[in-house]
């Protein structure tokens, strides 16, 4: 048990310490353990969260169709979900527990988002600025394409108004040569060259751009104008030729109170290639060396999406390395014997990563064996190696961290004759640590040419080494509770005893998850007058605890029969017996009964216990009993129930390990057992029992708890 204790408070550190957030809630959704990070994203601190159910405590959260598919189907499940503490998106790994869900969350998926967008609208502006300079400097008449080019900039900007003036090189004046959004009747079209002209002054003063914000309610004429039309943000560009202002664009929008700097970019380089087209008088040098500028704009914007493109690529595989960690640690949960998770897991590991091969060494004193390995390559698979022999594998132990080697052939921590017995050109090394010291390292090997390690493979190695170790450990202590507990539970079976004129059988069946083992039992014994004594129970909890405990409650109930066999006397004073010298060991559910072989009289009482079924020539159907509280929960008087079996009934006892069976979210349950029980009449006790654990394995498969059966039949 110094074990366990050993290995939670080393879980407890890793949480602590963890840049993820970590839950855990029971199967009533109430919260168990709480990290100090998931504390920070939740918004509320873990002390307003444990024991807390976190239905009621978020009812609106996104994500619940996938918590509760992992809670019913016990399948792990990965999914992106909006954390609106943080204003972030999150990406969520959760996985089923023993006793409810597990639940880790980072905040990853944020820049994968971001970069994304970024990405995505600095493709959309380069294609804009190349259609612009291609339309309108190829056609005869660019003014013609100025109403296209309003429509594709509002789209982009998301401007409800735009507005383009130019020059009249004949009256020297501004009129309005296009716009969108503000109706083109005459009145608005003289306010707006009043406008135009005072924007064009300003424009020409500063040579570069003028941006409005958050327009304020002054008396000035401007900006009352553009107020009247709703329009909250405005910017206009001069359209700039040999120092000569020709007009200007304005962009104006009603949704917004800002424009960023990458859209007043936008807009002027849109200006720029604007002043070019309808520019009459501009010399075939000019155009070409404002074609340049406009050149090196797209190319700028063209070298940004390729940066954020080999960004995009680096998330992207960071995704992928992701989705396999996510399957990994599905395939390391699925079982808890060590053999089948390295199997698993390294060649699991080979796909993801791309490389040759992978190998996990476990430690055997100075000696590394290589335990497991994928594929299974000639002279590598189960060879040791010393520690003297490979010093990069040393210094992984050592300084707990990865280690990455591209060539070997020139890297002074390998040791070159080793690697030309191994075959390895490039090697990557990890440390498989439980409870401060190393059980193991883990390889991944390129064989047939040097191969950088990049970092988002470095990352993911790092992290299935965590999940590795733990795994590894947890199934130690898995395996060394599942040898106790089923050698408590062999060690505490009783044989049926032989009695004349009654048939006995019995099944039990334990977990195949050691974690699960608990605590059923059943008993049956000779009273001094002849009368048959049954019983049948199952200790809360599971593990060598609740192993242990049962018998203590069997060994009590003899005791106190022998004093008293009326069933409703054996349950209170065993009861009482748990409340005053193990008040705090866990509640046990009984069923106890007393029949007369030679009438069939029986006498029943049972303590939270499922009632048996009995089973006649003519019915199927759970016995009537008076339930009464678990034993050891509280002092309490439990009431005898008189029934009778003849010759031809029969009578099956059973612990929920039988109805609680599970086929995916569907649990074998009271009516299939019933059913299975009729399907049996005629066959014998013992063959009774063996029908009813065919029938729940045939629906379950692999059974989740412990399950016992005890039969009886008259004859």
């Amino acid at each position: 048990m110094a074990a366990a204790a050993e290995a939670e408070r080393h879980l407890a550190a890793f949480l602590a310490h963890t840049t993820d957030g970590f839950v855990s809630v029971d199967r009533a959704w109430r919260y168990t353990v709480v990290n100090p990070r998931a504390e920070r994203i939740i918004g509320r601190p873990a002390a307003e969260l444990l024991g807390r159910s976190m239905e009621e405590l978020f009812p609106d959260m996104l994500g619940w169709p996938h918590y509760r598919a992992v809670m019913d189907e016990r399948q792990a499940r990965s999914f992106e979900v909006w954390a609106k503490p943080l204003g972030c998106w999150l990406e969520v790994h959760a996985y089923p527990a023993a006793d409810g869900i597990s639940i880790l969350f980072t905040e990853n998926v944020t820049a994968h988002r971001t970069t994304q967008a970024a990405l995505e609208t600095s493709r959309r502006r380069a294609e804009l600025l190349t259609w612009t300079a291609g339309s309108l400097l190829a056609t005869d008449d660019p003014q013609g394409l100025v109403e296209e080019l309003c429509a594709r900039v509002m789209v982009e900007l998301d401007c409800q108004a735009f507005f383009n003036f130019l020059a009249d090189p004949v009256a020297g004046r501004l009129h309005l040569n296009a716009c969108a959004g503000i109706p083109d009747d005459e009145a608005r079209t003289i306010e707006w060259l009043d406008y135009g002209v005072a924007v064009c002054g300003c424009a020409a003063r500063d040579a570069e751009r003028i941006v409005a914000e958050d327009i304020p309610t002054t008396h000035d004429p401007r900006t009352e104008l553009v107020a009247s039309y709703g329009i909250t943000a405005y910017a206009a560009h001069p359209l700039m030729i040999e120092g000569r202002v020709l007009g200007t664009l304005s962009f104006g929008t009603r949704t917004h109170t800002r424009f960023s700097d990458d859209d007043l970019d936008l807009m002027k380089a849109v200006a720029d290639h604007v002043a070019i087209a309808v520019s009459h008088k501009q010399a075939d040098e000019e155009r070409r060396r404002l074609l340049a500028v406009s050149q090196q704009q797209t190319e700028a914007l063209q070298a940004q999406s390729a940066e954020l493109s080999a960004q995009a690529d680096e998330l992207r595989r960071r995704d992928r390395l992701n989705t396999a960690l996510t399957q990994i640690e599905t395939l390391i949960h699925s079982t808890l014997r060590s053999d089948e998770i390295m199997q698993r897991v390294v060649a699991a590991a080979v796909e993801a990563v791309g490389c040759d091969s992978a190998m996990v060494a476990l430690r055997h004193d100075d000696d590394w064996v290589a335990d497991y390995g994928y594929p299974e390559v000639p002279g590598v698979i189960h060879e040791s190696v010393r520690s003297d022999e490979a010093p990069f594998m040393m210094t992984a132990v050592r300084e707990r961290r990865p280690v990455a080697i591209d060539d070997c052939d020139d890297d002074p921590r390998c040791i070159h004759e080793v690697q030309q017995r191994f075959g390895v050109r490039s090697v990557m090394c990890l440390p498989l640590i439980a409870r401060e010291e190393p059980l193991g390292v883990i390889f991944f090997n390129h064989h047939r040419a040097a191969t950088a390690f990049d970092r988002p493979t470095i990352d993911f190695a790092a992290k299935l080494a965590l999940a590795i170790s733990l795994a590894l450990e947890n199934a130690r202590l898995y395996e060394e509770q599942q040898r106790i507990a089923t050698t408590l539970q062999a060690n505490f079976i009783h044989r049926l005893p032989q009695v004349a004129g009654l048939q006995l059988g019995e099944v039990s069946q334990a977990a195949f998850e050691p974690e699960l083992i608990g605590g059923d039992f059943s008993d049956a014994f000779q009273l001094p007058d002849g009368t048959i004594a049954i019983l049948i129970g199952d200790v809360a909890g599971k593990g060598v605890r609740a192993a242990g405990l049962t018998e203590t409650v069997r060994s009590t109930v003899r005791a106190f029969a022998t004093i008293d066999a009326a069933p409703a006397f054996v349950l209170r004073k065993t009861s009482e017996a748990l409340l005053r010298y193990a008040p705090h060991e866990p509640h046990v559910t009984a069923f106890f009964g007393v029949l007369d072989p030679s009438s069939g009289s029986l006498l029943a009482a049972s303590a939270g216990h499922p009632a048996p079924i009995h089973l006649s020539p003519g019915s199927c159907a759970p016995l009537t009993v008076t339930y009464g509280p678990p034993l050891g929960s509280f002092a309490h008087d439990y009431a005898t129930t008189r029934g009778s079996l003849t010759g031809a009934d029969s009578l099956v006892l059973y612990t929920d390990g039988v109805t609680e069976a599970r086929r995916g979210a569907e649990q074998f349950g009271e009516e299939r057992l019933v059913d299975a029980v009729a399907a049996l009449r005629g066959g014998t006790a013992q063959e009774l029992a063996d029908g009813v654990l065919a029938a729940v394995t045939g629906f379950a498969g692999r059974l989740r708890d412990d399950l016992q059966v005890v039969t009886l039949r008259l004859g």
